[in-house]
Formats: C-alpha cells, sequence, structure tokens
C-alpha cells in the first residue's frame, strides 16, 4: 500500500457519496502508484496527482480509468485516507481519518457507502478475502517497535458490518489482547488466511543466528490447535537466513511458499537465493521445487507473482524468471525495460499478472524529475518479454 495520504478537509458523510464528478475538470499529471486487476480488462489503481490522490477503475486494461473518487467539491480525495482494499472486480474500501473510518463500494465506484467497523479502518498491511458474495474476513493488522499485531473479523453481509473471530495463537500469550496474533515484523513474520479457519504463520530469522531450516506454523481450525513445521534446508543453505512469504494456495491443497534467502556480511545483505515449495496436502508436507540464484549484483527485492498452479514470474535484479509448468522448468526473460535493481533510484515497485500473458509493472524511478512520486505504469501482453509504458489517461 502507499503512504498515508495527508489532504486536510474535514469527513463529512451522512449518506452514500456519489463517484467521480461529472463537471470535474480533465485529471493530469497522474501516476498510478498502487493497481490491483482481476482480469486483463477489469481493475482499479490508487493514483498521485499534484493536489492530492484519486481512486481509479478501468474496464478496458487500463487504456483509459474512470475517476471515482467519492467527490464533495474537489478533484483529488478531500480526507485523510490510510488505505485502499480493491477485494473484487466492483468492490472495494476505503479507510479514512475519522467516522465511519471505512468507504464501501459494490457497484464499481458510482456510489460509496460509511461502513461502521469496530476496528475503525483498515491499515496498509490489512487485506480481505470473500469466500461467497456475502461472507468474507478481514485481516487488520498494526504494530511498531517491531512488533505486529493481527486480529481477524467476519461479515456476513457484504461488509456492511463485522465481528471480531477470536483467533488462539500457537504457544504462550501472556499479556495479549484475546483473539490477536503477535509477530515480529523485525523477522519478517507473516500470516496468510485462506479458506474458512485455515491460517498460516511463516517466521523469518532474525539478525543473530540462521536456524537452518524454515519454520511455519498452520490451524485448519481458527487457531484452536496448531501444527508446527519445520522444513530442512538443504546442506548448502544452512547458514542462510531464511525470508519466507505467506504460501498462496489453489484450492485447498495445492500451494506454493516462495523463501527468500540471504547471507550477511557485516550485517548487510550478500547474496540472495530464491527457493521455491510446493504442497499437494494443504500445507501439511512441502517439497523443495525448484532454487532460482542471483548473485551479488541484482537482489529479487520480493517480486514474485505465483499466479495459479502451473504460472510463476519472479523477478532476478534486471530479469524474469517464468515457468509454466509449476516449477518444474524454467526459462529466463530479459525485458525490454530496465526493471532496475533493488534499493536503487529505478525499481519495480509492484509487479502483477492476471494470467500468464497479461502483466502489470510499476517502476519507482527517482532519474525522471516528477513531483508526484516518480511512479511508471508498464503493460505486457506476452507474458514479460516486451512491456510498454502505458500514459494515463483518466477520465470524470
Amino acid at each position: 500500500m502507499n503512504p498515508k495520504l495527508l489532504l486536510s478537509l474535514a469527513l463529512a458523510v451522512s449518506a452514500g457519496l456519489s463517484g467521480g464528478c461529472a463537471n470535474a475538470p480533465p485529471v493530469a499529471n497522474a501516476q498510478i502508484s498502487e493497481i490491483k486487476m482481476f482480469n486483463p480488462r477489469e481493475g482499479w489503481a490508487q493514483a498521485n496527482v499534484p493536489d492530492g490522490y484519486l481512486v481509479l477503475r478501468t474496464s478496458n486494461g487500463g487504456h483509459t480509468w474512470i475517476n471515482v473518487t467519492p467527490h464533495m467539491q474537489t478533484r483529488a480525495f478531500p480526507y485523510n485516507l490510510y488505505s485502499c482494499e480493491f477485494s473484487k472486480a466492483r468492490t472495494a474500501w476505503l479507510s479514512i481519518n475519522g467516522r465511519p473510518g471505512l468507504l464501501l463500494t459494490t457497484n464499481g465506484g458510482s456510489s460509496w457507502a460509511p461502513v461502521t467497523a469496530p476496528f475503525g479502518y483498515f491499515t496498509e498491511a490489512s487485506a480481505v478475502h470473500f469466500y461467497r458474495a456475502d461472507l468474507a474476513m478481514a485481516e487488520v493488522a498494526d504494530g511498531g517497535l517491531g512488533s505486529e499485531y493481527y486480529t481477524f473479523y467476519e461479515t456476513r453481509n457484504g461488509g456492511m458490518t463485522w465481528k471480531l473471530v477470536p483467533i488462539a495463537p500457537p504457544g504462550p500469550a501472556e499479556g495479549e489482547t484475546p483473539g490477536t496474533l503477535h509477530l515480529s515484523n523485525i523477522c519478517g513474520d507473516e500470516v496468510g488466511f485462506y479458506e474458512r479457519g485455515k491460517f498460516v504463520i511463516t517466521y523469518g530469522d532474525s539478525d543473530d543466528k540462521p536456524k537452518g531450516y524454515i519454520s511455519l506454523s498452520i490451524s485448519t481450525n481458527f487457531g484452536n490447535s496448531w501444527q508446527d513445521e519445520k522444513l530442512p534446508l538443504p546442506d548448502k543453505w544452512r547458514d542462510d537466513y531464511t525470508a519466507p512469504f505467506s504460501p498462496v494456495f489453489f484450492g485447498p491443497n495445492d500451494g506454493f511458499l516462495p523463501v527468500e534467502l540471504f547471507g550477511q556480511d557485516d550485517h548487510s545483505r550478500a547474496y540472495r537465493e530464491f527457493l521455491l515449495y510446493a504442497t499437494g496436502d494443504g500445507g501439511q508436507s512441502w517439497s523443495l521445487m525448484t532454487s532460482l540464484a542471483e548473485g551479488k549484483n541484482g537482489l529479487t527485492g520480493g517480486a514474485c507473482d505465483i499466479i495459479s498452479r502451473k504460472d510463476i514470474v519472479v523477478r532476478m535484479g534486471r530479469k524474469l524468471n517464468v515457468s509454466h509448468n509449476g516449477a518444474v522448468t524454467w526459462r529466463t526473460i530479459e525485458p525490454n525495460i530496465d526493471l532496475g535493481l533493488e534499493d536503487s533510484k529505478r525499481d519495480v515497485a509492484q509487479m502483477s499478472f492476471t494470467d500468464a500473458r497479461h502483466g502489470w509493472l510499476i517502476i519507482s524511478d527517482d532519474t525522471r524529475f516528477s513531483p508526484n512520486g516518480n511512479f511508471l505504469l508498464y503493460q505486457t501482453k506476452n507474458g514479460g518479454k516486451t512491456w510498454k509504458e502505458v500514459p494515463v489517461r483518466i477520465s470524470n
């Protein structure tokens, strides 16, 4: 998610708000800083403009965007906006400063309704997953000083009201609020939630000493019981530090667990490896599918998109590694554009594919002058081999 959007007009929501203002002037100099496409044609975006931020929606693959920002009398969003949560092709939440805290649309942004939720608003690390049209679960995360606190809420009416789902954490939880998972954001711990009742916690290594294995905990009954797993690393990587991501599941059984490894030299990252584990039994057991090595010059930066059971794209420095058979074999693609390097002036801020051919990149490029964040949007229609910069055309 993007940084907090610091605009300062007062919140005044008493009924549903309309979307884009018909008489608003055309939008110029917009930069898309976040994108969520649900298929090659439909998706959402958040954009920076000189006087604020916009919420956008497209139905033609990003060729043009409709400004669906809730408006008062201004072109940009008139509230303090914490984050956007794009959950479905026509459903999205905006987290705002003040009451009610959330605005919800279920019609693609044509109108927005205020939602009062016990958690107030979604943070940048929050997520929502729909199990059916009316049933969804929300993960709300907040923290600081090395800690991240996760609570979970469920809705049975499409998001208009929410109820706390008390998740029991693995191990003792002295002093913790009931129903809260306390993880370390220094180590890179993460929690993911999947079919109703299933949670997976992945634990990263601290800066003190590598564990020599990948550690995770799995529950299928809302945390009433947990299964702890230790996935051994091959011998040549036993001294590396592990940084696992949350697994990606396709159905109840098949899934992938991406893991980055890095060594340390005087507490600086010296190199990276990318490992991918697979499960066919819902995470009860995992097998190493593949490893990709980049070396010292060009780190992965966490750009991995697991599109389907077969299609996976991993960014390794200035190249892409692509598999179309579930990580059995890979081929390397050298794109026609410069992807940059991690933590450099030009770097990949977001990579998102909807299928094996159609994908989008947001490049953060500080080599170009811009007052709005230096974000460039690219699109591919051939699986990542060629990319074309996409101008941001917005109508109101």
